[in-house]
Order: structure tokens, then sequence, then C-alpha cells
């Protein structure tokens, strides 16, 4: 709406809502039934657009008009009142009138519910009780409102209001009715399947609820099946809707949105008293993560994945709210594990990647400088598509990798908050499982990631994180980057350029002080070799086990770096195997990189010796070979 430069509303806007209250409000309080409903009609008409709030709050401040709305009601007609419905369906989600419509309307839209359900119920009786059960499953979210005080002589009397529907009542109902339409003789009321799903849907906002419709096996295969045949996308969105409502896991939060929520739920409590608590309890434990991947397991058990996929295929022209829908769902979904594959087989990787907004980097996009997705849907694929590349070999579950990879480095580039960090966290993994194909093979894109993306850069920032995960991931990502020729030169390159050009036997380590060495992309590597993570630590010497295969980094470790050999040998008592095995390839290399210095400096420092002579006694074990290797290359020079 315009408005004028004071910001207040202009006076065209003023005269229009003026007019729309006025005509409104004649025709809802006519006693015309044919002017009644176009009035009820319009007002649904207007909240469905969005405008309601605009251009008819007036009307709800009056004194009783809510009230004298549902009064005649029960003595309208049946279009009437199927419009009076629609309008209370039509305003539920708005704060400031959906609890008033609630606690007007409540007792007789529960009446048309039960009518519905009598033996002598009428096929209007049924049609009334569908939509008003919709309407009790939107209500079910609403807070209800204090009844007004009324003063009579001198007294303060509040009506006492009608107690609300069982919710799980509500959701038996909406249940039985899809089931009975689908086993209807010829096609199914494909509109009534759709206004029951709906209702289902909202219902299972309730956390109580999601435990109840999801172990309903034969509707949700049903009700899947339908939809998924069906070329109605509204009928689609209604069934998308009902398996996000189950499978949503609790939003990500940091330390100090926690600590709100907990002064929130505290307020909530004191005024509960103990039967909000337990009510608290239950919904915690409802949506614990182990629940959630339960119902996870059982929605694509009835046959989600294909609902998801159809429902975004060209043909459907699918609208953004579905393609965000999909997105959201696909995240919940591929978070557990064993499902990842399902979402491979049954083109889930393939309708991820259709619904990428125009802003989303394409494998075809050169040059290209990853740069943090804009949209949140965006965000959204690219989360689904990492946690499916952990799991799932890349060249059975993606076409083309390059695309994935240039999603997956924008995920690097998010914000660090808890959400942020677990995308970068789960997308370095999914990085490293690309990256470590076979050197050289079609599907090898390390060079690709490393250096045509210039990503090589950005992998270096997630390896200063401060967050541990964080860095982790980042770690092994580089274990398996290094061998790409240029990252390895990257690392290699100069690395030996302080060593003094005399030939002396042993050369003197610099102090600790010093600090000339530390600009060496090595220096991190020992660093990160020598920090408490048992896995950062393993994945740090594997890249320098690969490094030292270059006589320039043996130099630098053994030479110019001042506590590198002492690392190593901390890393050679360790009881792990994969330690022991990564350090007899390193004094392996050493031993044999040319350079007498390199061989000398290993057989003075103390323990060195002791530790190949102990490898290389046990033929059985993976560093024997590299054991006795450098052992023999140690006492032969």
């Amino acid at each position: 709406p315009s408005t004028a430069r004071s910001g207040a509303p202009s006076l065209a806007l003023v005269k229009l809502q003026q007019s729309t209250v006025r005509v409104l409000d004649s025709w809802v309080q006519s006693t015309a039934q044919a002017e009644r409903t176009r009035g009820l009609s319009a007002m649904a008409a207007l909240y469905e657009a969005g405008i309601g709030s605009d251009l008819v709050a007036e009307l709800w401040l009056q004194s009783g008009w809510v009230d004298e709305l549902w009064d005649q009601g029960d003595v309208d007609l049946r279009t009437t009142q199927l419009a009076l419905l629609a309008l209370a369906d039509a305003c539920s989600s708005d704060t400031a009138v959906g609890p008033r419509m609630k606690k007007a309307g409540n007792g007789l839209v529960q009446e048309l519910v039960r009518r519905g359900g009598s033996k002598s119920a009428t096929n209007e009786d049924r049609e009334l009780a569908e939509r008003a059960a919709v309407v009790l499953a939107k209500w079910s979210g609403v807070a209800s409102t204090p009844a007004a005080p009324t003063a009579e002589s001198g007294s303060v009397v509040e009506a006492a209001p009608t107690e609300d529907a069982d919710p799980v009542v509500l959701a038996d109902v909406h249940m039985q009715r899809i089931v009975d339409l689908l086993a209807s003789s010829g096609e199914p009321d494909r509109a009534a399947v759709e206004r029951a799903t709906e209702a289902l849907g909202y219902l299972c906002l309730q956390s109580k609820l999601k435990e109840h419709v999801v172990q309903n096996e034969s509707l949700l295969k049903g009700l899947f099946s339908f939809a998924t045949k069906s070329p109605v996308a509204s009928l689609k969105f209604s069934a998308i809707m009902l398996v996000r409502n189950l499978t949503q896991y609790r939003v990500v939060l940091t330390e100090e949105q926690k600590r709100m929520r907990q002064l929130q739920q505290m307020g909530a409590k004191a005024q509960k008293k103990a039967a909000g608590a337990a009510g608290d309890e239950e919904d915690q434990a409802s949506d614990a993560p182990e629940h959630v991947s339960a119902r996870a397991v059982l929605v694509c058990k009835a046959g989600a994945v294909s609902l998801l996929v159809s429902a975004v295929q060209p043909r459907m022209s699918p609208s953004d709210s579905v393609k965000d829908a999909v997105a959201e769902i696909a995240v919940a979904l591929a978070t557990t594990q064993a499902l990842r594959g399902l979402l491979v087989q049954q083109g889930g990787v393939r309708a991820l990647l259709s619904t990428l907004t125009s802003d989303a980097p394409k494998a075809t996009t050169t040059p290209y400088s990853p740069q943090a997705l804009r949209q949140n849907r965006d965000k959204l694929v690219a989360f689904a598509l990492a946690k499916i590349a952990i799991s799932v070999p890349p060249h059975l579950a993606f076409a083309d990798p390059r695309e994935l990879v240039r999603l997956l480095l924008s995920l690097l580039l998010e914000d660090t908050d808890a959400q942020a960090l677990l995308m970068k966290f789960e997308a370095l993994l999914a990085l490293t499982n690309l990256a470590s194909a076979q050197p050289g093979s079609p599907n090898d894109v390390r060079g690709f990631l490393a250096n045509d993306l210039n990503g090589f850069a950005i992998v270096e920032m997630c390896v200063l994180s401060e967050h541990p995960l964080v860095r982790r991931a980042a770690t092994e990502l580089v274990c398996n980057l290094v061998y790409d020729p240029k990252v390895f030169e990257r690392y290699a390159g100069n690395a030996d350029r302080e060593i003094p050009a005399e030939d002396v036997q042993i050369v003197e380590l610099p102090d600790d002080e010093d600090e000339s060495y530390r600009s060496q992309r090595l220096h991190l590597l020992v660093a990160l070799s020598d920090v408490d993570d048992v896995p950062t630590r393993s994945a740090a010497a594997g890249a320098l086990a690969v490094l030292t295969s270059d006589a320039r980094c043996c130099r630098y470790l053994f030479l110019i770096h001042p506590r590198a050999p002492d690392v190593f040998l901390s890393l050679a008592d360790d009881s792990g195997v994969e330690f022991k095995h990564r350090v007899a390839v390193i004094w392996a290399n050493a031993a044999s990189c040319g350079d007498t210095r390199v061989v000398d400096r290993m057989r003075h420092q103390e323990g060195v010796v002791k530790s190949l002579r102990i490898m290389a006694n046990d033929s059985s074990m993976p560093y024997y070979a590299a054991a006795k290797s450098a052992l023999e290359e140690i006492s032969t020079r």
C-alpha cells in the first residue's frame, strides 16, 4: 500500500479501507444469506491474498463484532456456513484475529464436526464437518485468549470458553478421512484428500502428534502414492508439508540463543505450572534427533522421496515454496546416513540440483571465484548434497562432481554461527571424499578444487579455524589435496631455502624463538601433528608422510624446523598403529632423501633408531617395510 512521505497511509488508502470496512460490515451483518455469504467469502479472499489485516483490521476492533459473526452461524444456510469456515481457515494464522475467532467459534465448529460423524448425517453435514475439522486442526496451534469480562449487577462474570478439541482425536478424524477417500470406488475426491492432508500437516506441528501419525504406515503409503501420481501441484504441496513437519530437526542454536530459550522456557513453565512443564519435556523427547531420524526412515519407507522428486519435475512448474520445502526436507532426510543411498537411487540428487536458484554457481560458469551463497534454498541444497557426498561414492551419486565442488566451496564461506559451522564441517567432509579419487583418474577433482577455483586458499582458512571439528575436517582435506602436483609444490617450493650452503655433518637447529621457519606452510602441518585431537593429528601426519617424498620438505623438517623431529618421535611412541606407520614413512623418506645431514640428524636424535628397531621387528605390521627401509638407510650411511 502507498503511503505519504510522513509514513502515514495516503488519503486514497484510508478511503479504500473505510469503504471496504463499510461494505463488508453491511454484507456480513445482513439478514440476507446471499449478502452474508458474499461478505464472508470476500473477507476470506482478502486474508488468503495476505491483505486482510491491512484492509479490514478495523472490523475486528468493534466491540462484540466477532461474537455476532458466529451468533447466527448455527442457523445459517450451508453455503454461508462454508463461507464462515473459509474465513476462519484463512485468518487462523493472524495472531490478532485467530485467537478471537477461535474463542468465539470453537463451540459451533466442534458441533459441526460432531454432526458430520453421526449416523444420521447427510452429505451436506459431512462436507461441513470436513471443513470444520480443518479449521480445528489449524486452531489447535492457536493460543486461546481469555474470555472478555462482562458487567452484571456490579460484578464481573467471565464466560467459560469451549474446551479445545483433542488434537489426537482430530488427527484420527483426518487420517480416517484420507483412508476412506483413497479406498472409495472410482477416483478419490482430490480436493477432499488435499484438505484433510493440509489439516493433518498443521496438527503435526505439535510434537506429540508426530509419532502418532508416522506410525500409520498404510495411510502414509496410500497418501504419498496418490500425491506422487497426481498432476495437481497443490495436493503435492500439502503432502510435502506433512513430510516436512514430520521430519524437521530442531534448529542448531548458538550458546546465547540456548540461554535465551532456557529463559523463555522457564517463564512458560512458571505460567503453565506442572502441566506446561510436562508438555515441554514431552515435546523435547519427540523432537530428539533419534526420534526425528526414526520418523525420517518411516516416511521414506512410505514413499516420501518419490513424492519430493515428482513435485519438482519441470512439467509441474514447481513454485518457489515447493522448491524451498523440498530442499529443507532433503537436509532432514540426508541427516540420517542410512537414507543417503536411497536419495541417490530415487533421483534425489538430480531433483535437488533442479531446485537451485539462478544465483547458484553452475558447472559451466567460468571463470568462477567462490563466494558465499546468497539464497537460503541454495544453502540447503548444498548442505543436503554435502551430507550425501560424505557417504556415497561421488562417481555413483554425481554426474558432474565439479558443480558440487563449487557449491561446497561456497558453504565454506558461510558465517560462523552454529548452523554455518555445521555446514562448513560437513562440506569439508564431502570435499574430502570427492578428493579421494585415484590421482589422475577422470573423477579426480583435486586440481579443479584447489587450483582452478582457488579453493586451496579457502581450505587453508578453515585449517586455521578456532572450531576443532572444522579444523579437523579441513586438515583431512589437505591430506588428500597434497597428491595434486600444484598443491604439493605449494608446500615443497622453497622449503629448504634457509639451509646453510656449507657441507657440515650436523646442522644446528634454530631456537624456537627464531620465527623465520614459521612462514613455511609445512610449519602448520607440524603444529597440527602435535595437537590433542587425534584425527587432526593423524591427518596432518599423513600429509607430511606424502610431502616428505620430496627432499626439500625433508631438509626443512629435519634441518630447519626446531620441533619437527621431536614431534615425529612423539608420534612414533603413540600406541596407535596409524601413527607409527606415518612416522615410519616420514623417517624412510627422510633417510633416503639424499642429504647426509638429514640422516645424521636422525641418527643422533635419541630414540629414533630404537623406535625403528622396535617397528622393524614385527613383519605383520603395516609400518614394517618403511621402518626396515629407514633403519637400513641410517645404518649404511
